[in-house]
């Protein structure tokens, strides 16, 4: 089976250039609409449109460097921009009490970027399924996606979503206020005693496989199962295990996200316990990841 870039370096969009920058200012304006929505207060009000931008940036230079034609760079640079936009629209939902499932966001940018399927035309499919694909806890087999350049973007999109994530580690791990805001947005069980939920354990909330368990047996962790900041942090790290371009993923870790990561963890559970030399165990044997 070919490899995502092989797919890519192939692809031919039917959209010129200059649709797909109507299409990105039209994605752009989509945001500070949906962002109206959502109290200023509320952490990804900001943060969501500025990790879109910084991934979009990522993604472009990346392209760049690979030396994909300008249409297929600007293709999956609309891609990656309009990823997150089904974000606001749940966290209204989730500001309203109801019930949200992190997995959909992807299927409802599609949804408010219906504006964009005439402009794009019969590239619109791939973008769509690409968009709506991208959240799903893991990334989807190549057999679940009608065409290889559909799950070639999502695999990208992927990748860089995770890149961007691990380089906003230290909001994560080290800014307070961020914790807090992360914390109670991924509606971890927090308090106005504890608001950042830590526990130092790695908890599970019940009727969950265990998270860490989960972890050491090499899979990807459902951040809504997680009962502890600890735990949430875990679910990040495990996103190592879903790259799907390995040179990406060796940057990452190169970069320092990762360990950063590893190191909020072994303060949080004590370089002694139980937990935590599981843990550095397992991340050092799947990614040689140390510190």
């Amino acid at each position: 089976m070919m490899k995502p870039v092989e797919v890519l370096t192939q692809y031919k969009p039917t959209v010129s250039v200059e649709v797909f920058a109507e299409c990105i200012r039209r994605v752009i304006l989509a945001y500070a609409q949906q962002q109206q929505f959502v109290p200023e207060h509320h952490i990804w009000r900001v943060e969501k449109v500025g990790h879109v931008q910084a991934t979009a940036t990522k993604v472009r230079a990346w392209c760049d460097h690979m030396h994909f034609s300008e249409e297929v760079s600007l293709l999956i640079e609309l891609t990656s921009l309009a990823h997150d936009l089904g974000r606001f629209p749940q966290i209204v939902l989730q500001m309203h009490g109801e019930a949200i499932d992190p997995i959909d966001h992807g299927r409802l940018s599609v949804v408010l970027l219906g504006e964009l399927k005439p402009f794009l035309g019969a590239d619109w499919p791939m973008f769509a399924e690409a968009v709506a694909m991208h959240s799903m806890r893991k990334t989807p087999s190549r057999s679940e996606f009608s065409s290889a350049e559909a799950w070639a973007v999502c695999c990208v999109i992927r990748d860089f979503d995770k890149t961007q994530g691990f380089d906003e580690a230290r909001n994560y791990t080290h800014i307070r206020e961020k914790m807090i805001g992360h914390a109670q947005a991924n509606k971890l069980p927090s308090s106005e005693e504890n608001p950042s939920a830590e526990t130092g354990s790695i908890d599970t909330l019940p009727g969950y496989p265990d998270v860490l368990d989960e972890f050491l047996k090499g899979a990807t962790i459902t951040r809504t199962h997680c009962a502890s900041y600890e735990a949430f942090m875990l679910q990040y790290l495990a996103w190592l295990y879903d790259f799907n371009v390995p040179e990406v993923r060796d940057v990452v870790i190169k970069d320092g996200g990762p360990g950063m990561v590893l190191s909020y963890l072994r303060t949080q559970l004590g370089v002694e316990s139980a937990q935590y030399s599981a843990i550095a165990a397992q991340a050092e044997k799947a990614w040689s990841l140390k510190i």
